[in-house]
């Protein structure tokens, strides 16, 4: 399938991700939205919610993310579909692998990034999101521990597979 066909209803989305030791000092922790991502095995396809910190959902969302061989480290083709509670309880019936965590927004400089700070079997892990159309190839902030956008593991369909053991493990090799 040719490029003009795979990007029909898709978009490429274009985003550097970063492992931080810590969350910035200045952060307002009360300001966030959680996401719940639902991995459905052996696919390339996620359920998400984003909800207030209230729990008040703000969205539904079922999405096929992937990358495609000739695209860039940095680039995925992503489509989204919006769904309403009913459409959403359908799909959610489906197997699959949960992820939490809590998103907040952090302008740094003239750039601003999404802080992910996981839960559950993931608790203590934190990475941050840029798009990189914004960011290019920008120095690194002080609270950034490394750029991991190339690394697969780091990828919210591998996280979500993890148990409690096996990310304490994988975490203290990742963060030392």
């Amino acid at each position: 399938m040719d490029r003009i066909n795979r990007l029909k209803y898709a978009q490429i989305e274009s985003e550097r991700r970063f492992l931080l030791k810590d969350l910035p000092g200045d952060l307002d922790a009360g300001v966030f939205w959680r996401i719940t991502d639902k991995y459905i095995p052996g696919t390339h396809l996620r359920l998400r919610t984003v909800a207030a910190p209230d729990g008040t959902v703000q969205a539904r969302k079922f999405t096929q993310k992937y990358k495609q061989p000739d695209q860039a480290t940095h680039e995925a083709t992503i489509t989204n579909f919006y769904l309403d509670e009913a459409e959403f309880a359908v799909l959610d019936a489906l197997p699959g692998m949960l992820l939490v965590k809590r998103r907040y927004r952090y302008p740094h400089g003239d750039l601003a990034y999404s802080l992910d700070v996981f839960e559950g079997n993931l608790e203590g892990l934190v990475l941050a999101e840029l798009e990189s159309t914004t960011a290019g190839e920008a120095a690194l902030p002080a609270f950034v521990a490394r750029d991991v956008t190339a690394d697969p593991a780091f990828n919210g369909g591998t996280l979500a597979r993890l148990t409690r053991a096996e990310f304490l493990v994988w975490f203290t090799e990742q963060v030392g």
